[in-house]
C-alpha cells in the first residue's frame, strides 16, 4: 500500500499482510473515493470544503484514509481503531510519513470512543463489514463530532441508509466496496 497524491504521492505505507483480521481500503479504492472527493459537485452544493479539514478515522485499521487525506488536504486526524495491533501499524505509517504532529491515536471501541471537544469536518467509517454501523452513527451524533457541513463516509459491503439520522448524498460502488456519503439532517 502506498500514498496515492498529494504532498506524500509515492510513499510506501508498512506491510499489514500479517494481520489476516486487517481489511484496508485497496489503492484503487482509495484513489476513487479521493477523486470523487476532490471533484465531487455535491461537496459545493452543500457548502462542504475539505481543505484544512479536521478528520476522524473510525475503524481505521493502518490509517490509509487518514494519511490519504493528511497528504492531500486535511490539517488534523484522529484515528481510531479497537484493536492494538491496528493501532501499533497505524502509528508506524506515521512515522514513515513524519506527521506525528497532525496525528492522534485513540484505542476504543467506535460505537463508544469519546474524544473530549473535538468536531470534525470529515470523518472515515470502515467497521468490518459483518458490523452494522448504525450504534457507530448513533454514537458520531450523541457525541456531537459532526457540524452541519461534516462529510460521513461510510466503507460497506453494501448500499446502506440512515434516513432516521443522516441525509444520504451519493453512494458509488467499487467492487464488492460501497462509498456511502451522508450529511446531518
Amino acid at each position: 500500500m502506498r500514498i496515492i497524491c498529494g504532498k506524500y504521492k509515492g510513499m510506501n505505507l508498512a506491510d499489514s499482510s500479517i494481520y489476516k483480521d486487517l481489511r484496508p481500503t485497496t489503492d484503487k479504492n482509495r484513489q476513487a473515493l479521493f477523486n470523487i472527493l476532490e471533484s465531487a459537485k455535491f461537496l459545493n452544493k452543500n457548502g462542504i470544503d475539505l481543505e484544512n479539514c479536521n478528520v476522524l478515522d473510525l475503524c481505521c485499521g493502518t490509517g490509509a484514509l487518514a494519511f490519504e487525506a493528511i497528504s492531500r488536504f486535511a490539517n488534523h486526524a484522529v484515528l481510531v481503531d479497537s484493536n492494538r495491533s491496528h493501532i501499533g501499524i497505524a502509528k508506524k505509517n506515521s512515522e514513515l510519513l513524519g506527521v506525528d504532529n497532525c496525528t492522534k491515536f485513540i484505542i476504543a471501541d467506535a460505537n463508544y470512543v469519546s474524544i473530549p471537544e473535538a468536531i470534525f469536518d470529515l470523518i472515515f467509517i470502515d467497521p468490518p463489514y459483518k458490523i452494522d454501523a448504525t450504534n457507530i452513527v448513533k454514537n458520531i451524533l450523541r457525541k456531537k463530532y459532526a457540524h452541519e457541513k461534516t462529510l460521513i463516509i461510510l466503507e460497506s459491503s453494501n448500499d446502506i441508509n440512515f434516513d432516521d439520522f443522516l441525509t444520504k448524498i451519493d453512494s458509488r460502488k467499487y467492487g464488492n466496496t460501497y462509498f456511502n456519503f451522508f450529511i446531518l439532517k
